[in-house]
């Protein structure tokens, strides 16, 4: 339960963290049962709170779906192009702060640009589009929008809900 969960594997803090980690993000955390539970199964190999939230984020993926679906169930996505996604995959760097996108500022203004107009293009056809991406790219690029493009939902492909109408309606395109 969830005492045993704070005695054996977790610090109330560490729980907190990830907490603050998925409301960051508007994630809901109504589905605490399997918020905790996940945190159980994972806690005690993965001790960095921002991994151990995206863990939960795929344990409770049919939430997280569910708040950018529209009327018909439908999920309007965009995606990044294959050898964008290789590229970018290659510049994570994982610190002690977390996993980074590592480009130059020509680069990060260049992506964010990209991602910008697919944003707008959606937008302008009706589309409140999310960004999908790999679970690997998920928070780097998060962390890389957060200034530019706050209101953009980034998610993994593990974080989309097998049930959802995918469908897409941009690609982010290599220069």
């Amino acid at each position: 339960g969830v005492n045993e969960l704070v005695n054996n594997v977790l610090q109330v803090g560490d729980i907190q963290k990830v907490l603050q980690h998925l409301l960051r993000e508007k994630v809901p955390i109504r589905d605490m049962v399997t918020i905790l539970e996940t945190m159980a199964d994972f806690g005690s190999r993965v001790k960095d709170p921002e991994q151990l939230g995206e863990l939960v984020r795929a344990a409770i993926s049919r939430t997280i779906t569910r708040q950018y679906l529209d009327d018909n169930n439908k999920l309007y996505c965009i995606t990044l192009e294959p050898a964008v996604e290789r590229d970018l995959a290659e510049k994570v760097n994982v610190t002690s702060f977390g996993s980074m996108l590592v480009l130059d500022p020509d680069e990060q203004r260049h992506l964010v640009q990209r991602l910008q107009s697919e944003v707008d293009r959606a937008s302008a056809q009706g589309y409140q589009a999310v960004l999908i991406c790999s679970t690997q790219l998920r928070l780097p690029l998060r962390r890389l929008a957060e200034k530019s493009l706050p209101s953009l939902p980034i998610l993994a492909y593990n974080e989309v809900a097998e049930k959802a109408e995918v469908e897409f309606v941009g690609q982010v395109k290599a220069a």
